[in-house]
């Protein structure tokens, strides 16, 4: 979010949207699901998050849908015994 925020009025919304949900993705390769699905999957996660945090100047809906998120992937994994 501190990247968004201080890239967009450098280079644009747009272009601020596009390089960190690629990064937030990318930073997700050995994530549940890793892999390219896994950086896609959360490369889209984080575009909605950063349009919601450019949308209403606010973390918390984007901060509170990706904590919710991981509480369900962290016990999809306990459940799974892996």
């Amino acid at each position: 979010m501190v990247l968004l925020a201080r890239l967009a009025p450098v280079v644009g919304t747009g272009q601020a949207l596009l390089v960190t949900s690629t990064l937030f993705g990318i930073g997700h390769w050995f994530g549940h699901p890793s892999g390219a699905s896994g950086v896609l999957m959360a490369g889209f996660a984080g575009y909605v998050w950063g349009r919601s945090v450019l949308d209403t100047r606010g973390f918390f809906c984007a901060w509170l849908s990706h904590g919710i998120q991981d509480v369900v992937i962290f016990l999809l994994v306990m459940m799974s015994g892996r």
